[in-house]
C-alpha cells in the first residue's frame, strides 16, 4: 500500500522535472536531470554502448552516451506512461521463450492492447492538463486500460497500440487519445527507452508497436486531423532506423518473418501515412476502414501480405440496451477470430480489436463498460475468454483489449496455443 502511495505521488511530481542539456570537455554529450524521485524501481542492466547516438536529444554532436543513471532518469521522466520498472517481470514475462524460433509471428496468438498508453488518464490526470487542452468529455471515455506499460509486458502483452502527436510548445511527440493529451512530460522517445532497456532483460521476446497519429492540435505546424507530416516522419525515421533503433527494431520493412529473428527486437506497425520507403507493416490510415467489423488491407505488394482486420469500435445501430451493445461487438470479434482460425488465408496477418463504446448511447457505454460489463451482465472480455477457451488449438492472430485484467486468465488463454 505504502508504495503504491509513493508511486502515485512520484507520477504526480514528475511533470515539475527539467532537463539541463550540457557539453562536457571531452564532447560527450550528456543528459542531466533534476527530478523529486531520481531512481527507477528495476533490477539492472545497461541499454547502451558509448559510440550509439542519444536518440530524442537534439545535439550537434553525431555521437552520444547515456548512462546508466541517466537512462533511468529519462526512463522515469516517462514513468507516467511507462510506470515503474519493477512492475514489468511479471508471471508471463518471458512466454516466447517456450515458442520455437522458426514458428513465424502470423501464425502466432498474440494479446495486445488498444490506446495502450491511456492507463493513467484518470479524472485528475484530465484535470491537471485542463489549462492546455480545455474541457473535454469525461476522462473515462478515453481510458481504455488500468494497468501501466511495465505491467502489461510483465502481464504477457506483446502488442501495443500508440496515439502521438506533437506535444504543446514543443518538437517533441508525446501521446493522446484522440483531443486528451495523456501525458505532458512523457514522451515517444523516453518509453521507447523502457522497452529498450525491458528487452536487454528478456531476450527470448519480441513486442510489435503500432503507432499512430492522433488529433494532437498543440504543435507548429499543427498535427490537427493530419495523418502525417514531413516533420513527425522524419522523428520517427530515425527513432525505427538510427544508430540506436538499428539495434533494437527489426529492420525488415514489409514482413513479419520468424519468431527467432524477432527476439530481442521492436516490430513497428505504420498506421502513419508515409512519403518516404515503407518501415515495418504499413496500415496507413487511407486504406485502414473506419469502424469497420471486417476489411483486409495489402501491406506487401510484392508477396501479396495482407492483414485483416476487425475494428467495429463505435457501436451506434439500434437497439440501444447494453446486452446488445456487447452482442454486436461479440459478432464482429468472433467472426475475425473464425476467420483466422480457417483454411483459407493461414499465412496471413489477422488482427481483432476487442475495444469499443458507445459514448453516444444514452447512458453513454465506456470502453471499460464493454470490456468488463455492467449491472451482472457480462462484458466481452469474459465472454472472449469462454470462446477462446472452448477453442484451444486454434489460431487466432493479433487480438488487442481494452481493461484485459478484469478477466484473469484472458491474456494467458490467447497464448496458450502461440503457434
Amino acid at each position: 500500500m505504502i508504495s503504491s502511495v509513493i508511486q502515485k505521488l512520484i507520477l504526480l511530481a514528475v511533470p515539475f522535472a527539467y532537463i539541463i542539456i550540457s557539453l562536457y570537455t571531452n564532447g560527450v554529450v550528456g543528459l542531466q536531470a533534476s527530478y523529486a524521485q531520481s531512481t527507477v524501481q528495476r533490477p539492472h542492466g545497461l541499454i547502451f554502448s558509448g559510440d550509439e547516438l542519444a536518440i530524442g536529444v537534439e545535439v550537434e554532436a553525431e555521437t552520444g552516451l547515456l548512462s546508466e543513471s541517466e537512462t533511468d532518469e529519462r526512463i522515469l521522466a516517462s514513468s507516467s506512461i511507462l510506470g515503474f520498472y519493477n512492475e514489468s517481470s511479471g508471471r508471463l514475462a518471458n512466454w516466447m521463450a517456450n515458442v520455437p524460433d522458426n514458428i513465424s509471428l502470423v501464425t502466432m496468438n498474440i494479446p495486445g492492447t488498444h490506446d495502450s498508453a491511456t492507463w493513467n488518464y484518470t479524472e485528475e490526470t484530465q484535470e491537471s492538463l485542463t489549462t492546455i487542452t480545455g474541457q473535454l468529455p469525461p476522462a473515462i471515455a478515453f481510458q481504455c486500460q488500468n494497468r501501466s506499460l511495465f505491467q502489461m509486458l510483465g502481464d504477457g502483452i506483446r502488442f501495443f497500440d500508440f496515439r502521438v502527436g506533437f506535444l504543446p510548445g514543443s518538437e517533441q511527440l508525446g501521446f493522446f487519445h484522440a483531443k486528451a493529451l495523456l501525458s505532458y512530460q512523457a514522451t515517444l522517445p523516453d518509453v521507447l527507452l523502457g522497452f529498450y532497456r525491458w528487452l536487454d532483460d528478456h531476450p527470448t521476446e519480441t513486442v510489435l508497436i503500432s503507432i499512430k497519429v492522433d488529433n494532437a492540435t498543440f504543435a507548429d505546424p499543427s498535427s490537427d486531423q493530419q495523418p502525417s507530416s514531413p516533420k513527425l516522419q522524419g522523428i520517427i525515421q530515425e527513432l525505427v532506423t538510427g544508430p540506436l533503433g538499428s539495434r533494437y527494431w527489426l529492420q525488415k520493412n514489409g514482413t513479419l518473418g520468424s519468431l527467432g529473428e524477432a527476439r530481442g527486437k521492436l516490430i513497428f506497425v505504420q498506421r502513419i501515412e508515409w512519403d518516404s520507403p515503407l518501415l515495418g507493416i504499413a496500415l496507413p490510415p487511407s486504406q485502414f476502414h473506419d469502424n469497420d467489423p471486417e476489411f483486409s488491407l495489402v501491406y506487401n505488394e510484392r508477396t501479396g501480405g495482407t492483414a485483416y482486420i476487425e475494428d467495429f469500435y463505435n457501436i451506434i445501430p439500434k437497439p440501444s440496451s447494453f446486452t446488445s451493445k456487447v452482442d454486436q461487438k461479440l459478432k464482429a470479434i468472433l467472426c475475425n477470430l473464425k476467420n483466422a482460425a480457417g483454411p483459407d488465408h493461414a499465412d496471413q496477418l489477422y488482427i481483432s480489436f476487442a475495444s469499443g463504446g458507445a459514448l453516444k448511447n444514452n447512458p453513454p457505454i465506456t470502453p471499460q463498460m464493454l470490456a468488463v460489463g455492467k449491472n451482472g451482465i457480462a462484458g466481452v472480455n469474459t465472454n472472449l475468454a469462454k470462446y477462446i477457451n472452448l477453442h484451444q488449438g486454434e489460431r487466432f492472430g493479433v487480438i488487442l483489449l481494452d481493461w484485459y485484467e478484469s478477466d484473469p486468465d484472458l491474456v494467458e488463454s490467447i497464448i496458450q496455443r502461440s503457434y
